[in-house]
């Protein structure tokens, strides 16, 4: 992690709110884990630019499924960004016609302009939050509370490859509840 610079909430609900419109379920879902968030580290907030690395290997991607189809692109345990690529690529033919709304924003977000993710530096058990109850946690890595869609579209459109990642100097940048400073220091054990 580079550029890390300490935030308050409040610029952090201003982001969400600026990018995410508050008329669909799954961005109220949203609102509240940041919220969630927000308690569970005592207000620690913190604006960090991620490597190529920290983003598909280091990101821990929660519990996604479609109850109707049956399919589950994320499992209980939890996904890096790369597995859950290479999931979606799998099982794309029968993702796009079972649970056509998600597949719709993962193709849809590929080509979309890098924009804030918001993590979290441990799950937020206790909560209520059932997906990240059964994340198989590893403290190296950094827990998704949103932007899971954006990732996976990125990562399936190779726009977190090497090479593009360098040339063209996209930054992926990421709002992390929780001191970033121990899962740095983690990650370098």
């Amino acid at each position: 992690m580079k550029n890390i610079e300490r935030v308050d909430f409040s610029d952090v609900l201003k982001r969400f709110d600026r990018e995410h419109p508050i008329n669909q379920e799954t961005n109220e879902w949203a609102r509240d884990r940041l919220k969630n968030a927000n308690e569970r580290f005592g207000g620690e907030w913190y604006s960090v630019q991620l490597s190529r690395r920290e983003v598909l290997s280091g990101i821990e991607l929660v519990y996604h499924h479609d109850p109707g189809s049956g399919l589950v692109l994320i499992p209980e345990e939890g996904s890096t960004v790369s597995e859950a690529k290479d999931k979606f690529l799998k099982i794309r033919l029968d993702y796009s016609k079972k649970n056509s709304d998600c597949y719709e924003k993962i193709v849809k977000f590929g080509s979309r302009m890098f924009d804030y993710v918001f993590l979290c530096t441990a799950p937020l058990k206790g909560f209520g939050v059932t997906e990240h109850e059964k994340l198989d946690h590893t403290e190296e890595n950094l827990v998704h509370i949103d932007g899971l869609h954006r990732l996976v579209a990125w990562a399936v459109k190779g726009r977190l490859g090497w090479f593009r990642y360098n040339v063209f100097s996209k930054k992926i940048y990421a709002f992390v509840a929780g001191d970033v400073n121990i899962v740095q220091h983690n990650q370098k054990q």
